[in-house]
């Protein structure tokens, strides 16, 4: 059985643990279901996108939820995308409604999806062509793209999104792809990247993730700059510079006293 591994660092993870103990990631919460305050999702962090289902809420005529300006909401009957529900108090199933799906076996439920950009951070360790450790990490801005998509591939099995699925969508191509790249750069390269080698791995990973994100019906607004923990690599050569001269003071002082 494989271990399971970070989603957002790729660090093997202990047993049953539910923080990442390299990158601090919480990959374990104690719910899976909607944080709904009455008829409103008042999304925790984590949570990207919620599926409301009509039995959750507790009017018992007209059952409906209450969507901020913030929010998008969509209405789905058994999977398929009805109409965009807009801000304000928005009704999911009538009596009539409930009656009719009752007879035909239809089910309808409501997404909701938190509003604006949603960033996930991937990052990763790695090794330079000459061998010493590299740490880096990029920001991934994600959209809902195609919603029936979004709805058949993330919320037909599930009624809560996270930042968790999303990593583990998009955590791991990421990775290799800048693996491939990191792995034929010297580490002296990586301590003062070069503006060309810096918008290579952006690009790269752009191209990479795009059509990831349009098989799950999301979109990719932005890639940020990939980030480095240089600090280790800076320590090594000032340390084999220091060497170095040492090196050479002692040869100098050996002649000298010869």
């Amino acid at each position: 059985m494989n271990a399971e591994t970070c989603p957002r660092c790729g660090v093997t993870l202990l047993a049953n643990a539910k923080f990442c103990g390299s990158c601090s990631l919480q990959v374990r919460f104690d719910q899976e279901v909607p944080s709904l305050q009455g008829s409103e999702w008042k999304p925790a962090p984590h949570e990207f996108a919620v599926r409301i289902r009509p039995q959750a809420l507790k009017s018992l005529l007209t059952k409906g939820v209450n969507l901020d300006e913030s929010q998008t909401g969509l209405l789905f009957e058994s999977g398929r995308f009805e109409h965009e529900l807009k801000p304000g108090r928005q009704a999911i199933e009538t009596l009539p409604d409930r009656i009719r799906r009752f007879i035909t076996g239809e089910t309808a439920s409501a997404v909701v999806i938190r509003g604006g950009l949603y960033p996930i951070n991937v990052s990763g360790q790695t090794l330079s062509s000459d061998g010493y450790e590299v740490s880096f990490g990029s920001e991934i801005g994600l959209m809902v793209g195609d919603r029936n998509q979004f709805y058949v591939n993330l919320m037909q099995s599930r009624d809560v999104v996270t930042n968790i699925d999303l990593l583990k969508i998009f955590g791991e191509v990421v990775r290799q792809k800048v693996f491939g790249i990191i792995g034929s750069c010297t580490s002296q390269e990586l301590i003062s990247i070069h503006p060309e080698l810096q918008q290579r791995l952006t690009d790269a990973i752009y191209e990479t993730v795009v059509p990831v994100a349009e098989r799950w019906g999301l979109k990719v607004d932005y890639v940020s700059p990939l980030s480095f923990n240089n600090q280790k690599l800076s320590e090594f050569h000032q340390e084999r510079a220091q060497l170095i001269r040492d090196l050479r003071d002692q040869k100098l002082q050996q002649r000298y006293e010869k």
